[in-house]
């Protein structure tokens, strides 16, 4: 049961420190962008349109590819993953956006406290379910970009001309990335596991359980990244898109709670 321990929380450690770390899931998004980018117009990138030559690649032969390509979006790309001029944190999101959304200590005021955590639960995966990354891969994120950036020309051309400089950067807005949350609506169980004859589940021996429910803690952020000195811009035009409601609110089964109200 060591083992079965050290394994998991091992896993847990690489997911939040590697795999789904920000920077990590940053200059994957740039490169899913460049690699796109050069498939639009696949004749006239040969060498990163096709799929078998891409995978037979080296990264560092991949980064050179698209460092020397002719289109400047795709060199923008491929130069500021190799100088690691990635964009930075400038908002963070996650089941807060649904609470943003719903504020259901005002809405139910007598409901005790366990009673919200069970509704905040299933009103959070809504909001969840548009920014995922999933979702946000198949093409949302770019129209959350681009409401994003309308928001921050807004707060710009809002500002009086003598606060400009103190406000806004000199240099444009050139990276504005939506990273979608990897949050998943399927539930892990435990590992069944064979212990003096019974077959038990892990987590009666194993912090198994408290290590998963913190990993889903951890899929369930997203961020908005942008150039460095247009995080403050950004961040406030970022909560004002993610926090406007979208879509038409639909009925649904409160059951027992309306009983409790």
């Amino acid at each position: 049961m060591d083992t079965v321990d050290e394994i998991i929380s091992a896993r847990a450690a690489l997911y939040q420190r590697v795999y789904l770390h920000a920077v990590t899931r940053t200059a994957e998004s740039l490169l899913a962008r460049a690699l796109e980018a050069a498939g639009t117009t696949a004749r006239e990138h040969p060498n990163i349109s096709d799929a078998l030559k891409i995978w037979a690649m080296s990264d560092d032969a991949l980064l050179s590819a698209l460092i020397g390509d002719h289109d400047q979006n795709i060199r923008t790309f491929g130069r500021r993953i190799r100088n690691r001029q990635l964009p930075k944190k400038a908002c963070v999101f996650s089941t807060s956006v649904a609470y943003m959304h719903m504020p259901l200590k005002s809405i139910f005021p007598n409901l005790t406290p366990s009673d919200v955590a069970t509704m905040k639960k299933q009103v959070a995966h809504t909001p969840l379910e548009g920014l995922t990354a999933k979702t946000v891969a198949a093409g949302k994120g770019r129209s959350l970009e681009s409401a994003i950036r309308t928001e921050v020309n807004k707060l710009c051309s809002s500002l009086p001309v003598e606060r400009h400089a103190e406000f806004i950067p000199t240099k444009p807005l050139e990276l504005l990335v939506v990273i979608g949350s990897a949050y998943m609506d399927s539930v892990r169980k435990d590992c069944i596991v064979l212990q003096n004859g019974e077959l038990l589940r892990t987590s009666q021996f194993t912090t198994v359980r408290e290590q998963q429910d913190a990993l889903d803690i951890f899929k369930a952020v997203g961020f908005v990244m942008c150039d460095v000195d247009w995080r403050a811009m950004v961040l406030l035009a970022a909560r004002a898109i993610l926090c406007a409601p979208a879509g038409d609110p639909q009925p649904t089964s409160l059951g027992d709670l309306v009983e409790k109200r």
